[in-house]
């Protein structure tokens, strides 16, 4: 247990007794408990942990209530959560110490996380004792009589031999190696503050190989990898370097270390990088590897950026998915998947899948190459860089600054003879004619290109300069697709969107949505409401002869989106519509997406 006193005298004028003496006294009925819980049910059993004890508690379930409360009622003492929507355990500590009538009053917080150890010593926040989930309610009331100098008085009526005890929701999920590693070391950190001097030499790296510095940068590799992260920013502030990690898509704040371990930490993962060292005035880009517990390579790529109090670094964590050739894993709509099988099944031809960076296009890619790979066909991959190893496969890295281009690359793959080519992205009308030719010619080519629909994908080739014939002729397959999060099952719940919401929806829409679901966040989930990602498509399958008349008589776009929608085209709006009235995402996640269109 880690334990942080307040340094002022407590609110009932009693102070931190001896271990024995707390036990002697007793706290008048009058005390008062303050209870910050946003999960109702949690909250509930904390209340009947104290039902046999003769106090008063009464509850918030915000901070914003939490201190609305404190300031009316006076608390002898508060007992908060740490991870909660809005305004935390550690702001409502914040808000507390900045009125004189609560300053001194004791903070027990609990949680689950490590997170919260850590930021009670980075904010120097004044708290009483951090008590760490799952615990019991008798352990609740000794932190509690121990921190007031006094034994809670126990009600006449209660049962002499009962035990209070908290339900099995308060269990918390174990916590990975990582976890513990990280939490202990991110504490252990603050004994390391002296500042280390410029590493100038890779045989100086020993001073920047303090074992507080190799331990942080595992763990919080190493954690970012259980949380599944796509990528790690360590940002520099004026007093401590803040750790994040974009899970799902979202920003989600891990940790903060001193400052003084800024430097070591670049210089730690600069090696790790092969980068120079001893610049710090300029951005550097690299990459390494390291290997997964169940035996995958994890490629890291790093870029640095000089800022203001440090160099910022970002990872990239690639190859974390699992890929399978199973295409039904990919969630699409059955008609859309038979679209897929067909385009797939041809011996030539160009299959194209679109959407902004971060939509999940690699992996889509991916999943179809694994679909194909057989000892009988000849596979081979042209990218920048290769985020996924796979066996039985020729993957080559494109190096544009020595002039090895995907449009050289591809070249290069006709002589080679190919059955299957993987073209990372289609960035100019080179590459574009070069896959054009050789999906006509007896090729079946995978790509990848920046549009926002699968139809405007079409009119974005002949703006480019391919000729329309050539379009209508070469491509079988455009996949447009995005990716929303999913709500956490353990705490969706019905919820009533707002007419700002609402507006962007025909009445159509709005009455086949019904009931529509959103979560507050919780354990589980980390807080945010989220748990994984999944894809929405929309699927262009050019095969019937006025489809590819359209395409060679450059109608206009909304012209060939209906002709799209008449041959069975679902739109990515009627996509992420049906997860919302599935109960799978937020209407909030879906407006992303309607307000793109």
């Amino acid at each position: 247990m880690n334990r942080r006193h307040h340094k002022g005298g407590l609110a009932l004028g009693a102070r931190k007794h001896d271990e024995h003496l707390w036990r002697e006294r007793t706290l008048p009925p009058e005390t008062r408990i303050l209870l910050v819980e946003d999960e109702p049910e949690l909250r509930a059993a904390l209340k009947r942990v104290f039902a046999r004890y003769d106090c008063q508690v009464f509850e918030a379930g915000d901070g914003e209530t939490a201190m609305a409360l404190a300031l009316e009622r006076r608390p002898h003492l508060v007992v908060s959560d740490f991870e909660m929507p809005g305004m935390n355990g550690f702001e409502l500590v914040r808000r507390m110490r900045h009125h004189d009538a609560l300053r001194r009053v004791p903070i027990v917080m609990l949680s689950g996380s490590p997170r919260a150890f850590n930021l009670a010593e980075s904010l120097e926040c004044e708290i009483a004792i951090l008590l760490r989930k799952p615990f019991g309610g008798e352990a609740l009331v000794d932190v509690i009589s121990k921190t007031l100098g006094a034994r809670l008085p126990v009600r006449a009526q209660a049962e002499p031999g009962a035990r209070p005890s908290l339900p099995e929701p308060y269990q918390a999920p174990a916590e990975s190696e990582y976890q513990v590693l990280l939490g202990k070391t991110a504490r252990d950190a603050y004994s390391f503050e002296a500042d280390r001097p410029a590493v100038t030499d890779m045989h100086e790296t020993a001073a920047a190989d303090a074992a507080p510095i190799i331990k942080m940068v595992n763990a919080i590799l190493g954690l970012a990898v259980d949380k599944k992260a796509s990528d790690v920013h360590l940002e520099p502030q004026e007093k401590s370097v803040r750790v994040r990690f974009r899970v799902d898509g979202g920003m989600i704040p891990q940790l903060e270390v001193p400052i003084s371990m800024c430097a070591a930490m670049t210089t730690r993962l600069k090696v790790m990088a092969s980068l120079n060292i001893s610049e710090r005035r300029v951005p550097q880009d690299g990459r390494f590897r390291m290997r997964l517990p169940d035996g995958r390579k994890l490629e890291i790529r790093l870029s640095t950026l000089p800022s203001r109090y440090g160099e910022k670094v970002v990872m990239r964590l690639l190859g974390q998915a699992q890929i399978s050739g199973d295409l039904g894993s990919l969630g699409m709509h059955q008609r859309d998947l038979e679209c897929v099988q067909a385009a797939l099944a041809n011996p030539n031809g160009l299959v194209l899948v679109t959407g902004p960076t971060g939509s999940g296009k690699t992996s889509t890619l991916y999943t179809m190459i694994s679909a194909l790979n057989s000892p009988d066909r000849n596979i081979v991959t042209a990218e920048d860089p290769v985020e996924y190893e796979m066996p039985g496969i020729t993957q080559v890295n494109v190096r544009p600054e020595v002039g090895f281009t995907f449009d050289r690359a591809l070249r290069a793959f006709l002589r080679q003879d190919p059955d299957v080519i993987l073209v990372g992205e289609v960035r100019d009308v080179e590459t574009a004619t070069t896959a054009l030719k050789a999906a006509v010619t007896g090729h079946l080519v995978l790509s990848t290109l920046h549009t926002n629909d699968a139809v405007t994908t079409v009119t974005r080739l002949v703006d480019m300069g391919v000729p329309p014939y050539m379009v209508a002729a070469a491509v079988r397959l455009v996949v447009a697709q995005r990716l929303v999060r999913v709500l956490c099952p353990h705490c969706k719940q019905l919820w009533q969107p707002t007419d700002s919401q609402t507006r962007l929806l025909t009445k159509e829409e709005i009455n086949r949505l019904g009931s529509v679901r959103s979560a507050k966040g919780c354990e589980r989930c980390d807080g945010i409401g989220y748990k994984g990602r999944t894809a929405v498509m929309e699927v262009l399958h050019i095969r019937s002869g006025p489809m590819r008349e359209a395409i060679t008589r450059c109608v206009s776009p909304d012209a060939l989106q209906a002709l799209a929608v008449a041959e069975g085209m679902r739109p990515l709006r009627r996509g992420v519509l049906d997860l919302v009235e599935r109960g799978e995402t937020s209407l909030p996640e879906a407006l992303k997406i309607l307000v793109d269109e």
